[in-house]
């Protein structure tokens, strides 16, 4: 179906070329969104992956690039996200399921942010020892210290009026143990 509406709207674009400006940009905003939607689809489906998908050889910084494209659609245009070179070796992990982590810390980054303000999201990645960090940190709210004690509790969240469920970060924890 999203085949037929891409090439469905090309060819509408392609009868209105004469058409005035503001009907071409809209066209073209219907392909975006459509190339969009393929993207989002693509991504989904590197998430759907069975949960005896094999631990490899992973490089981060494909798993940051899907997980920073998955949460991209939930960003607003006040939130800019900064990724930091990844230069770290590969490390044996399920990609998918990284993404899963990475994808939840992005959104709960998201959440937290400020009405009104430039909020920025920052990821980087850093060695240490034999074990790789991935840090996101952001300008956003903050966690008080009763919520931080709290914050790996099933269906606990500070997030329940942004769509928080309270699920993310004990799947995430569970995924990096």
């Amino acid at each position: 179906p999203l085949m037929v509406i891409q090439i469905g709207v090309e060819e509408i674009a392609d009868q209105l070329s004469h058409e005035p400006i503001e009907v071409r940009e809209q066209l073209r905003d219907l392909q975006d969104a459509a190339q969009r939607i393929e993207l989002i689809l693509r991504d989904l489906s590197s998430l759907a992956s069975p949960p005896d998908d094999p631990i490899v050889a992973t490089d981060l910084g494909e798993v940051i690039a899907t997980a920073a494209r998955l949460a991209s659609y939930r960003f607003s245009k006040h939130i800019i996200l900064e990724r930091d070179p990844v230069s770290v070796p590969r490390i044996a992990a399920n990609a998918s399921r990284l993404v899963q982590v990475v994808l939840n810390l992005l959104v709960n980054a998201a959440r937290a942010t400020r009405d009104g303000t430039t909020n920025r999201i920052k990821i980087s990645t850093v060695q240490q020892g034999d074990r790789v960090i991935v840090d996101v940190a952001d300008s956003g709210t903050g966690i008080s210290p009763e919520a931080q004690a709290r914050l790996f509790e099933p269906f606990y969240t500070t997030g329940k009026q942004t769509g928080g469920t309270g699920l993310g970060l004990v799947i995430s924890r569970s995924i990096v143990e």
